[in-house]
């Protein structure tokens, strides 16, 4: 009874009503069956089933009319230059829902892939999110070509993210033993982020990364081999 009220008044919470509803639904009629036999059971069953049909068909017309069309142009520009200007063989790295996209989507390789996990895969996703941690420019150029990466993806929403302490950065920071922002109590001068480094075009970044493709949500590094 209380997780039918939590149901009616938050809709969301309606999952904790759905089990023992069913659970009603398997024994009533075998306790109506008892009392006044299969036939009646067979009536209620049918009878119930009509009525929530007719109750809920338009319901279910309105909101299998509600159709939306999925809208991220930067996204979709980022797929088809990947697909228009790389080759296939090539290796990604980037956020793991991003390449859950670029795999799906243009079929390239992926240094961390989203679709399998062990230990090795966490470790190798670890050292690969440094590029949104506090690492000089040949550092993260060193694990990149380590892990036989050719090209990162970089997202200002992760790279510019409020530190909450839930984010993306302050969690490799917490990973490296570095303080995140949202933890210190006065500001004081750390080591630049890669991801925030690397977008000055400066001779030291042209050593060891080329800027191939950019939008306002996405930037695009060649890794390059004479680093």
């Amino acid at each position: 009874m209380l997780c039918g009220i939590v149901a009616i008044f938050t809709l969301r919470m309606k999952y904790l009503w759905f089990p023992q509803i069913a659970l009603v639904a398997c024994i009533l009629p075998m306790m109506i069956s008892k009392c006044s036999g299969r036939s009646v059971v067979q009536v209620v069953v049918v009878a119930t089933v009509t009525a929530l049909l007719y109750n809920q068909y338009d319901i279910y017309k309105e909101q299998m009319a509600n159709e939306q069309e999925f809208y991220d142009p930067d996204t979709v520009a980022l797929m088809e230059w990947i697909e228009r200007s790389t080759q296939p063989i090539t290796s990604w790295a980037g956020s793991m829902q991003l390449m859950a996209g670029v795999k799906a989507c243009t079929g390239r390789y992926l240094a961390n892939h989203p679709h399998f996990e062990d230990k090795w895969l966490r470790d190798r996703t670890l050292q690969l999110y440094q590029m949104y941690g506090r690492k000089t420019l040949t550092e993260m150029h060193e694990i990149l070509t380590a892990n036989k990466v050719d090209y990162i993806i970089l997202e200002d929403s992760i790279c510019m993210a409020a530190s909450t302490g839930c984010s993306t950065k302050d969690l490799v920071d917490a990973a490296n033993g570095d303080t995140p922002e949202y933890a210190m109590l006065e500001k004081i001068d750390l080591e630049e982020r890669f991801c925030d480094r690397i977008r000055y075009i400066d001779d030291e970044t042209r050593l060891y990364f080329k800027l191939v493709f950019e939008n306002p949500t996405f930037r695009v590094y060649q890794v390059l081999s004479n680093g």
